[in-house]
């Protein structure tokens, strides 16, 4: 468990067979990298790229407020929840069995791309190309 309020940029690499969480307010990049069977959940405030990687066999939860990009890799069997509210584009990646939902608002592109046999939903803001690829039943 990691909570950051910080001038310089947060990292965190995790391999745990305990939860990993993150809650970091900064004006440099965030980075999260986990691995662990537990619940990822990363909430982060920063005017820097936020970049999440978590691969898990439980939930993966991402809040993002940032004016930059935010990009989310999140491979489980449980359901992936990304909300980003971010001038710059939002890019989420997801293999999971369970439901994937994104909310996005940002003036830039959105791109989602998921293979799962549940619900995919996707509520975009943006006058930009909303670009969708599901592998669903």
């Amino acid at each position: 468990s990691v909570s950051a309020t910080t001038p310089r940029p947060v990292s965190v690499s995790a391999m745990t067979p305990r939860p990993v969480s993150l809650s970091a307010t900064t004006p440099r990049p965030v980075s999260v990298s986990a691995t662990t069977p537990r619940p990822v959940s990363v909430s982060a405030t920063t005017p820097w790229p936020l970049s999440v990687s978590a691969t898990t066999p439980r939930p993966v939860s991402v809040s993002a407020t940032t004016p930059r990009p935010v990009s989310v890799s999140a491979t489980t069997p449980w359901p992936v929840s990304v909300s980003a509210m971010t001038p710059r584009p939002v890019s989420l990646s997801a293999t999971t069995p369970r439901p994937v939902s994104v909310s996005a608002t940002t003036p830039r592109p959105v791109s989602v791309s998921a293979t799962t046999p549940r619900p995919l939903s996707v509520s975009a803001t943006t006058p930009r190309p909303v670009s969708v690829s599901a592998t669903t039943p």
